[in-house]
């Protein structure tokens, strides 16, 4: 089934949707959106079998009762002739079935009269801290790209986007509907602290796309803070005697978005060998476990990790437990 809508809408809909992932631009872009042009609820997607409880609350003891996430739409007008904009936010990606996940969204964005799609993520990337982030694209078609390259946007080049971010993309491929994805870049041993900076440069060049004037100022403050603290990590490294080695793991590999929105190099960077099939062996695994442990206390020791996994040809294998280093660093 095809639901064809032109790109050339006069009176636009777009459906922003958001997910949780890297340094928050997806979510916290798409609250900033929410709060500043004073959308509305307007209503729930139900979870189905997509989703499980993956933990409780515990409030002095007591197991609070399990609930799915929510899948919540936000909706009203933008200022002058715009059009409208729904935002959707999801608390997690689907455990099973995004794509069907993905179909069902889309059908209710349909329902809603909803004509073009913009999904935010995060790029990992070895920019330093004081540094204006860019922001890549991809797109479901090259009219789009060239639309976005024309306001400040740098296309993707080989990469893989995983999670919702991808799947729903290619979902709207599927249905007609032109969608781009929006990745602000961050550096990526700050992967685990909401960055505004590049919240900012994404709703910024949304909003070039979309016609739309939108206040970021409340996020400037918020950046001078942030940027005070990545500079002081990024010192921090660099002072480690094994600097040297970090600083030239930076220069070769960038982390993109991590687990729940992935951006992986493309499959021809990596080892022809790498299967998340391949089974390693008990030496291999227990080898594999120890510089885990050691990644944990210390990041730069996941440079070694990297060399074990593609060196065995296991890194598929293991990638989202590795990527949820750079979430979980203190």
């Amino acid at each position: 089934m095809t639901d064809h809508v032109s790109p050339q809408s006069q009176a636009q809909h777009w459906l922003i949707a958001a997910w949780p992932g890297m340094a928050g631009v997806a979510l916290a872009g798409a609250a900033h959106l929410i709060r500043t042009l004073h959308l509305q609820p307007a209503g729930e997607l139900a979870p189905h079998d997509h989703f499980d409880v993956q933990h409780v609350h515990v409030k002095h003891g007591l197991i609070g009762k399990p609930r799915l996430p929510k899948n919540m739409f936000f909706t009203g007008q933008l200022p002058g002739a715009a059009g409208k904009l729904t935002v959707f936010i999801g608390e997690a990606q689907p455990a099973a079935g995004a794509y069907g996940f993905a179909h069902e969204l889309l059908g209710r964005a349909r329902e809603m009269g909803v004509d073009r799609l913009t999904t935010f993520a995060s790029f990992g990337s070895q920019m330093h801290p004081s540094a204006t982030p860019s922001v890549f694209a991809a797109g479901t078609d090259q009219k789009l790209i060239d639309e976005a390259v024309a306001v400040g946007v740098k296309a993707l080049d080989e990469a893989q986007i995983g999670g919702l971010n991808g799947v729903l993309l290619g979902a709207a491929m599927y249905r007609g509907i032109p969608g781009l994805c929006l990745l602000g870049e961050i550096p990526f041993y700050g992967a685990q602290i909401q960055n505004p900076k590049a919240v900012k440069h994404v709703l910024e060049i949304f909003g070039r796309i979309s016609g739309v004037s939108l206040d970021t100022s409340e996020l400037d403050a918020q950046t001078q803070q942030v940027d005070r603290v990545l500079l002081e990590m990024l010192a921090n490294m660099q002072q480690r005697p094994d600097s040297q080695q970090l600083e030239s793991a930076i220069r070769e590999f960038d982390v993109g978005e991590a687990s729940d929105e992935e951006i992986t190099r493309s499959a021809q960077d990596e080892p022809a060998a790498n299967d998340a099939r391949r089974e390693p062996d008990f030496a291999a695994r227990e080898r594999i476990e120890g510089l885990f442990a050691s990644a944990r206390k210390d990041r730069t020791q996941s440079i070694a990790l990297k060399r074990e996994l593609d060196a065995l040809g296991v890194f598929a294998k293991y990638e989202d437990r590795f990527l949820d280093l750079f979430k979980q660093m203190d």
